[in-house]
């Protein structure tokens, strides 16, 4: 076996030419044979192996790589528990000790000894391919990953993602004999290594980035007391230093500045949590300088990641926020018992990051709001819970000096409520163009977004959840200026939930916004938004569109604001305001308001009181559409059967699993009857429409409702129902009723296959098995196409868009 071990490193070590993959599997056949030789044999294969690895080591770059690639492979081998050994656990702790204690030191000389060799070529003379160099890098980093401790006694410490918490866990201990090959020199190797693979290999740079990590983790025995593990975290400062310079500065620009930003970051975090506590160096005047080169870099990644780059690079930029934020509150809390002058400078620094941010974050709205952004059609993304760790570091560093900045926001936020008022009286005179005006209210819309989601964070009445909690007590002496940057936040949201607002004025996003904004005030500001939502209500707009009602559904959607509502003592007179006005509400907005109250009362706080509210509105509806059924038609009688067929749509909109039977067994008496409705008004094609849209909208909300057999049997049967009548109907319309060229004409077509549709999706997601209970969606489909068919004519082709 010891001479086919040594054949097939001699033919790996004579073939240049052979694939990777015959390659690869040479080296792990002839590990798989020293991992049993080192159980046979113990101390004489750790000679053999020594006296093999010397020699490959002393060889030519051909023997120096298999040299390499072997120890990598070899050590894969070793930690392994599979493998084709299949050895017991007693078998693999004895060779993991062996190996352990007489080979990693001499792998990682020989290691050191290779990269230094490959760093002194590159710097004396233009060389090609760093191989040799990347295969010293791997192999560094196979080292600094392995457990050191006894056998299986921890989880691996690598870490592809150079996740902060990860590498945190898990310190690097080394026995006291790698005292002499883990000092400055090495370090100061690693980084000329690391500047080297920047360059040239992107590949190999993360591996790296590890073993760096890796050491400024160093613990136990080569660090026994403070002032060592101090002399030794210094090492990593001047090399440290230096790439934060360079990055700053543009000196050398990596192809992936994101990530060699993130990891620069992370280091720096790294270095500072090694600095034991009761021997803290911040005081010293390299320290000083170092915390000079930190803010320096802070700002500039802040910079980076608001400027135009990629979108993966913005996200390693605000890692490294991340980081340098959680590493500069370290030093913060450092500081406690330091002089007074030291903690001014170290203030005068956090108030210059802090106010940079915002300029720059203002900044990259206006420049999303210029080029179109992302302002109101995409409300599915949530700033304000997609940046959270980003803007509690960011209030957290402001609260440590906490004036400077709510005077910025103030004046930010009133020179936005200025100019937002302006923009309306503007609007109003009609004295500027549509698209001038978007443009302008894009701009004001976005920077406020951004300012109040800032704000809402700083303000929080709760102290922040996580690593670092920083209680409300610390802005008790900026009061006034706190309160005055809320009072115009409020100030703003009265002004959109202004009277008739034009279109462009609106901002949905906005308002969400300003709805977090309220969760993290609390409870104390809800009796301020009832009060307002009121005043509206009471001075109805004359408009076919009220921001109102979409402002109360934003409040509902959201489960945290929703519950502070509904329980607040106010919200019951809201009710109950709304629904005396259900007859003087605004055309359109019937369904909106519904479905509000009815989120509102079918929320988390479901309780009895919800359930009392959602009685109330069931009752107000029955009421209102029990009316239209006994008047004659005309215009006023078309407005109200419209107005409640809507109401029947909010509060299917509204539905949620808690009060499904509740409402579907309201609906489904309302359902039976509408065919009435549609033969009264059967000459008013929006009535039409609106009865459509009605069973649409059931049908949709009710989806991921667990119908009962019966039950969906029984709506089937009503839509069958309509199906028949919409089809009398539009035969007495006669045949040219479509050629008239109208889209328009064909809408209703348009709702009856997308009900149709709607009922086959719904019956395949759900499916019942069979039963002797009808009408089933077969019997829908069958009857829907029975009904389109004859309405499908030549001219549909010609008018709708294919």
């Amino acid at each position: 076996m010891d001479r086919l071990r040594s054949q097939l490193l001699l033919y790996a070590a004579s073939r240049a030419d052979l694939p990777r993959w015959v390659n690869e599997a040479v080296l792990r056949a002839a590990s798989a044979i020293t991992k049993r030789f080192l159980l046979e044999s113990g101390e004489a294969e750790i000679r053999r192996l020594n006296g093999t690895v010397n020699q490959l080591f002393s060889g030519d770059e051909r023997r120096r790589m298999v040299a390499l690639l072997y120890s990598t492979t070899l050590i894969e081998e070793i930690s392994s528990t599979s493998g084709p050994l299949q050895l017991c656990l007693g078998s693999l702790e004895r060779i993991h000790r062996l190996f352990t204690d007489n080979m990693m030191i001499v792998l990682w000389e020989k290691t050191l000894g290779s990269m230094h060799t490959e760093i002194l070529k590159s710097m004396t003379a233009s060389t090609g391919p760093d191989t040799i160099l990347n295969l010293s890098v791997t192999l560094a980093e196979n080292i600094l990953t392995w457990e050191f401790g006894p056998y299986g006694s921890s989880q691996d410490p690598r870490d592809p993602c150079l996740d902060m918490g990860d590498s945190d866990r898990s310190p690097l201990e080394l026995p006291m004999s790698w005292t002499n090959v883990v000092n400055h020199g090495v370090i100061a190797l690693l980084f000329r290594t690391y500047n080297r693979l920047v360059e040239t290999s992107a590949y190999v740079t993360p591996s790296a980035r590890v073993c760096l990590l890796r050491l400024v983790h160093l613990r136990g025995e080569i660090v026994l007391n403070p002032e060592s593990q101090t002399h030794y975290i210094q090492a990593f400062i001047p090399h440290l230093g230096q790439l934060l310079i360079n990055l700053v500065s543009s000196i050398s620009t990596p192809k992936e500045v994101g990530s060699h930003t993130s990891f620069l970051a992370e280091l720096t975090r790294a270095l500072f949590l090694g600095l034991p506590a009761e021997c803290h160096p911040i005081l010293t005047t390299d320290m000083f300088s170092f915390l000079g080169y930190v803010c320096r870099a802070f700002t500039w990644t802040i910079r980076e990641a608001c400027s135009e780059c990629e979108e993966c690079e913005e996200e390693h930029f605000w890692l490294a926020f991340v980081q340098f934020g959680k590493m500069w509150l370290q030093i913060s809390e450092s500081l406690v018992y330091a002089n007074i002058d030291t903690r001014t400078y170290f203030k005068d620094l956090t108030k210059d990051i802090v106010s940079f941010y915002l300029v720059c974050r203002l900044d990259k709205a206006l420049r999303l709001a210029t080029e179109g952004g992302e302002l109101d059609q995409y409300l599915e993304t949530k700033d304000w819970e997609s940046n959270e760790e980003e803007f509690t570091i960011l209030a957290t560093l402001a609260r440590e000096s906490p004036s400077d900045l709510l005077l910025s926001l103030a004046q930010t936020m009133t020179m936005l409520v200025i100019e937002y008022r302006q923009l309306i009286q503007i609007n109003r005179d009609g004295t500027s163009s549509f698209l001038d005006e978007y443009d302008r209210f894009a701009k004001v819309h976005e920077q406020a977004h951004w300012a109040v989601m800032i704000s809402g964070y700083i303000l929080a009445d709760d102290s922040f959840e996580g690593e670092f909690l920083t209680p409300p007590r610390q802005l008790l002496d900026y009061q006034s200026t706190a309160m005055e940057l809320a009072k115009t936040i409020l100030l703003l949201l009265e002004f959109l939930l202004g009277d008739s607002l034009p279109d462009a004025c609106q901002s949905p996003k906005l308002i969400e916004t300003l709805c977090d904004f309220i969760v993290e005030q609390r409870s104390s500001l809800v009796a301020f938004i009832l009060i307002q939502v009121e005043r509206v209500i009471l001075l109805w707009p004359e408009a076919d569109k009220c921001l109102i009602a979409k402002t109360l559904r934003s409040i509902a959607s959201q489960p945290a604001l929703c519950d502070i509502f509904l329980s607040h003592e106010r919200f019951e007179h809201l009710l109950g305001l709304v629904l005396s006005k259900l007859s003087t509400l605004p055309d359109l907005t019937h369904a909106e308001f519904i479905e509000a109250l009815t989120l509102f009362s079918s929320g988390n706080a479901y309780t009895i009181v919800g359930y009392r509210y959602l009685e109330a509105i069931i009752n107000n509806i029955k009421r209102y559409y029990d009316q239209i059924q006994k008047k004659e038609m005309d215009i006023t009688s078309i407005n109200q059967a419209i107005n409640a067929i809507e109401m029947l749509e909010g509060l299917s909109r509204g539905c949620q699993p808690r009060t499904f039977q509740q409402i579907f067994e309201f609906l489904w008496i309302r359902l039976s009857s509408i065919i009435e409705v549609f033969q009264c008004f059967s000459s008013a094609p929006e009535v039409i429409m609106s009865i459509l849209t009605l069973f649409y909208t059931v049908l949709r909300s009710y989806e991921s409702m667990q119908f009962e057999i019966k039950a969906r049997s029984a709506l089937y049967r009503v839509i069958i129902k309509l199906l028949v009548a919409f089809y009398q109907f539009r035969s007495e319309q006669g045949s040219d009723f479509y050629d008239s060229g109208d889209l328009d004409a064909y809408e209703d077509v348009e709702y009856i296959t997308k009900i149709i549709s709607t009922v086959i999706l719904s019956d395949n997601e759900n499916p019942e098995k069979p039963s002797e209970v009808s009408p089933t969606a077969v019997d829908v489909s069958v009857q829907g196409l029975a009904v389109l068919f004859p309405l499908v004519t030549n001219k549909i082709h010609q008018v709708i868009p294919r």
